[in-house]
């Protein structure tokens, strides 16, 4: 089998397209208008997000000579996060233009299979080239022009349209696991509806309760640095920017008992909970499953024979956003300890809490053999990739 060594630029032949996106500003926006604007948020790895709800008259977008997309464009956004990131443009039934910072990719299909080209891109061969030629500091990218030099190896169509279907197979696998996550996601927040309402409007006349009738509340602290063996310790101490699952047993660092009597921080119970208070930490939380301390961004509550954790944890996930209105500040916007007790919220009797549970616990087995399919399914697709693009699959 012949591999050819190519530049980026040279997959594409002259009935094809290489071009950035189109400059399109505020101004040229109009919320009646018959052509979407594709953004960077639509653009996912190896898959089309369809998310962004902007468009532009016809008129302007003709004004302006923007590059119509048509089924099978290959859309690489050249910003974070990840950079490089590619998703093949699927069938719409209207007309779509992309903004400056989303490469258009056409290839010649004579000689380059399009699935296969995006799963190079996608590839940690492919992006740890791009990352050689990111520019910028706050606002890192990469040029068309530096994406077009990189090196590609390229094999011979057919063998591209077996790697393509080989990969295809394995990302096939790997959705249909996060489908099923999120349609678990999807049950538990059906059922919390149709058992206690909307918290926000409260249809079904729950009583009102604060947030500081739950139990006890209190922040946590953080040692001083200039003291390392303070950090040397055997205690769990968590940051707010850890609160990402559900459940929490092992922080990145660790403190010593004299860490805990020379400062703020103090031990908190396993199964109490923690709610990060700022900035993008927000209301994210966590249930402790052993006994651990925090830094001064998080809340921690003990919960009281009112409340059940498991479901005061359900109750934030499903209407943290109402509470997230209420932050303050302009260049960082926090919640309070002082806030967050202060919020009310609808309680429903205990008995009526803890059949939710029940049925959570049951939902949240499925999930967590969901994620370790996920897990290997990820695994499996990322050493194929690696293989595939090493000419070794």
């Amino acid at each position: 089998m012949t591999i050819k060594l190519k530049k980026f630029k040279d997959l594409i032949s002259k009935n094809g397209l290489f071009s950035d996106g189109n400059w399109i500003e505020s101004k040229d926006q109009n919320p009646d208008g018959s052509v979407r604007l594709i953004q960077l948020a639509d653009i996912g790895v190896g898959k089309f997000i369809d998310k962004s709800n902007r468009f532009m008259t016809e008129e302007r977008a003709n004004d302006l000579n923007c590059t119509y997309l048509v089924e099978g464009d290959i859309l690489v956004a050249r910003m974070p996060d990840p950079i490089g990131r590619a998703c093949i443009f699927p069938q719409v039934q209207q007309k779509c233009v992309t903004v400056v910072d989303i490469c258009i990719i056409r290839p010649d299909s004579d000689q380059i299979d399009t699935r296969w080209l995006m799963h190079l891109i996608n590839s940690k061969h492919f992006n740890n080239q791009v990352l050689q030629y990111v520019t910028g500091t706050t606002r890192q990218r990469i040029s068309r022009g530096n994406l077009a030099k990189l090196d590609v190896e390229v094999p011979p169509l057919d063998e591209q349209k077996r790697i393509a279907a080989i990969l295809d197979k394995a990302d096939a696998i790997r959705r249909k696991r996060q489908q099923a996550i999120k349609l678990a996601d999807d049950f538990l927040r059906s059922v919390f509806l149709d058992m206690f309402g909307d918290p926000v409007t409260n249809p079904k006349g729950w009583e009102v309760k604060k947030f500081s009738d739950l139990g006890n509340w209190a922040s946590g602290g953080t040692p001083s640095r200039s003291v390392s063996g303070y950090f040397e310790g055997e205690i769990n101490w968590f940051s707010a920017r850890e609160l990402n699952h559900r459940y929490l047993n092992e922080s990145v660092e660790k403190i010593t008992d004299e860490a805990l009597s020379k400062s703020a921080a103090k031990i908190f119970p396993a199964g109490s909970m923690l709610v990060g208070m700022y900035d993008t930490a927000a209301f994210k939380i966590s249930i402790l499953n052993v006994a651990s301390a925090s830094n001064q961004a998080c809340a921690n509550i003990i919960p009281n024979e009112k409340i059940d954790i498991e479901w005061f944890f359900s109750f934030i996930e499903f209407s943290k956003e109402t509470y997230l209105r209420q932050r303050r500040g302009v260049r960082q916007q926090n919640l309070n300890l002082g806030m967050i007790k202060d919020f009310d919220l609808p309680l429903p009797p205990k008995t009526e809490q803890e059949k939710f549970v029940k049925l959570a616990h049951k939902t949240m087995q499925m999930k967590e053999r969901n994620y370790s399919s996920l897990s290997n399914s990820l695994d499996s697709f990322n050493s194929l990739s690696q293989k595939a693009f090493a000419g070794d699959l």
